[in-house]
């Protein structure tokens, strides 16, 4: 990789060789378990100088990863899902333009993000909240936790762009799957995760998350327990016909 006072960026030839070894990949229906774990090599050891390239490492890594785990043998052959096409896709069609910032920490925004079971809270210059769907209270906390991060992005970020934004959490999860674009063990988790890099790679924003104690985190963690007063109240029914009896008797 060459090194320079601002970026890092490949040797032209392995860029023209991962776009090669893209192009087959992307027209091949099938591949031994092998060959692909070597092209996940060449990928991922060139993410340092390929901007946003983790991200689109994690859907292989795991098609890979349990093709394996189905075979047991490296020399098996694996089919290769349409869905994995636009990953290969994207590598296909922006490695040679691509490069890689050196961060400088020099943040634009800094946004504090907190989650609890009944919402979600954030701290920047100004302060958010809002609360869980039932839907989405039922899932993990460490789901929400992240959820709560793109929240926080979505209001204080979104008109930002070309630049570096840092985000404060708790949760060493979500935090670990913002600054590593996901992973390959929670299907779940990593979907958000790329929906939350893809929201910043169409306006050219790099994102870092580090940990804050709960106990610092204080404005954010108000702002998530909030209770929601317009939430709507209803008499049981055995109030409810108490007092309808009441009505008859003094009617």
């Amino acid at each position: 990789m060459n090194i320079s006072k601002q970026s890092i960026k490949l040797p032209q030839e392995k860029k023209q060789n991962i776009k090669k070894q893209s192009l087959m990949f992307r027209n091949r229906a099938s591949c031994k378990i092998r060959d692909l774990a070597k092209f996940i090599g060449v990928l991922i050891s060139s993410c340092p100088a390929v901007k946003y390239g983790w991200l689109y490492t994690k859907a292989l890594e795991r098609e890979n990863y349990l093709a394996l785990q189905r075979a047991n043998n490296f020399e098996a052959n694996m089919d290769l899902p349409d869905y994995l096409k636009t990953d290969i896709l994207w590598w296909e069609q922006n490695i040679l333009g691509l490069y890689n910032d050196i961060i400088k920490n020099r943040f634009k925004v800094e946004i504090f993000t907190d989650s609890s079971l009944s919402g979600w809270g954030h701290a920047a210059e100004q302060r958010t909240y809002g609360f869980w769907s039932d839907q989405e209270r039922a899932c993990h906390i460490n789901f929400l936790e992240l959820q709560a991060v793109f929240y926080g992005l979505k209001c204080f970020a979104s008109n930002e762009k070309n630049c570096c934004i840092l985000v404060r959490s708790d949760n060493t999860t979500a935090i670990s799957y913002v600054n590593k674009m996901g992973s390959i063990q929670y299907p779940k988790l990593n979907i958000l995760a790329r929906q939350l890099w893809q929201w910043y790679e169409s306006r050219t924003i790099w994102l870092v998350a580090s940990y804050i104690s709960s106990e610092d985190n204080f404005e954010a963690d108000h702002e998530s327990r909030r209770v929601n007063e317009d939430t709507e109240r209803a008499l049981s029914p055995d109030a409810l016909e108490t007092i309808r009896s009441t009505c008859d008797h003094w009617k």
